[in-house]
């Protein structure tokens, strides 16, 4: 069992003896990658979801006290293990991804009690063990932030311009029964450009064929997507300079931040990083 010598992360209020040792991973992390603390007994009276909340809080003056208070004489490492779990934490309060979560080794939810999954009768300070992974669901972050109505009418549409553009990059020959794998699929996103007035069956060949208006629907869709480029681009690798208080380009170390800035413009990232997807 892991050592917890390290200060309190006060939870509610203070208490007498030290009634529970936290130790947390994270999926993605190497195995030995754990975060581990020592908590007051408060935080066995609480939710998963509180005792998480009090562990990693959005604010960085409580997040500096709790990092601060890590025990590196036992683990040097923990300060940087901590940072590794801000970020998600940051991602799960603003709907970006879903956590799932084991404790002592049992799926568990955020809203069960501390208490269920700690030993009885320790001879020390309960062990609560967990593992954390977090979930990332574009379409149903795109529903939930009012972009798409529907996750199903999200998908129709990237199904129909997916469709759309091999029939027209890629001269795709699209029968009226496909005999494929994905026949139903196609089918269906065939259709549903036909309503459109984007696509026309063919009595001549049998094929789907692009009628005028879809080929006018594929040249928005490109100046929209070009527009983006022209704008956003430079942000695809974008490196901030501490030292120098800056940002720099194209250096090949930077990050790709033409998602959250999407956002920041009331762009809807999940259609606008697809179309550029598309386009390249």
């Amino acid at each position: 069992m892991p050592q917890h010598n390290g200060p309190w992360v006060s939870c509610a209020r203070p208490a007498a003896t030290p009634a529970l040792a936290l130790s947390v991973s994270l999926a993605g992390l190497p195995a030995d990658a754990v975060l581990q603390l020592t908590l007051p007994s408060d935080c066995a009276g609480q939710s998963l979801a509180q005792l998480l909340a009090a562990v990693f809080p959005p604010e960085e003056p409580a997040r500096q006290a709790i990092a601060d208070s890590l025990d590196t004489a036992v683990n040097p490492d923990l300060p940087d293990i901590y940072d590794c779990f801000l970020p998600v934490f940051d991602q799960y309060r603003q709907g970006l991804c879903q956590l799932t979560l084991t404790a002592a080794g049992r799926p568990a939810q955020l809203s069960d009690p501390v208490a269920a999954y700690l030993p009885i009768a320790p001879a020390g300070p309960a062990l609560l063990e967990l593992n954390l992974s977090p979930q990332y669901r574009p379409l149903d972050y795109a529903v939930a932030q009012g972009y798409a109505a529907s996750r199903e009418e999200l998908l129709a549409w990237l199904r129909e311009c997916t469709l759309l553009y091999f029939l027209d990059k890629h001269e795709y020959p699209l029968p009226a029964r496909p005999e494929t794998a994905n026949a139903a699929a196609l089918e269906t996103a065939a259709t549903g450009l036909g309503r459109q007035g984007l696509l026309n069956l063919s009595d001549e060949t049998g094929l789907y064929e692009i009628t005028p208006n879809g080929r006018r629907f594929i040249g928005r869709l490109l100046t929209e997507t070009e527009g983006y480029i022209d704008r956003f681009d430079v942000f695809k690798d974008t490196l901030w300079d501490e030292d120098l208080s800056r940002a720099d380009f194209d250096t090949g170390r930077g990050v790709d931040l033409r998602p959250q800035l999407f956002s920041a413009e009331g762009l809807d990232p999940v259609s606008t990083v697809f179309l550029l997807r598309l386009y390249d």
